[in-house]
């Protein structure tokens, strides 16, 4: 099952809120609601993804798995 690299990051975290504002940006508000069914804010996975990868680039390359509270 792999070992934690880090503590948890929580959907409260947000630290990603520039990640959140580049995605929005990039993809279009009106289609990130179509595709998505709601906005991207900071906490949400995505963003939290873009987050880890700019800013913990070594912590990103020994990620395997991101999971939300309800994986096993």
């Amino acid at each position: 099952r792999g070992t934690p690299i880090a503590p948890a990051v929580i959907w409260a975290d947000t630290r990603s809120w520039r990640q959140a504002a580049d995605i929005t940006a990039r993809v279009g508000a009106e289609k990130l609601a179509a595709v998505a069914g709601s906005p991207v804010a900071a906490g949400f996975m995505a963003a939290t993804a873009a987050w880890l990868q700019q800013e913990h680039a070594s912590l990103w390359f020994k990620t395997r798995r991101l999971l939300s509270p309800k994986d096993e």
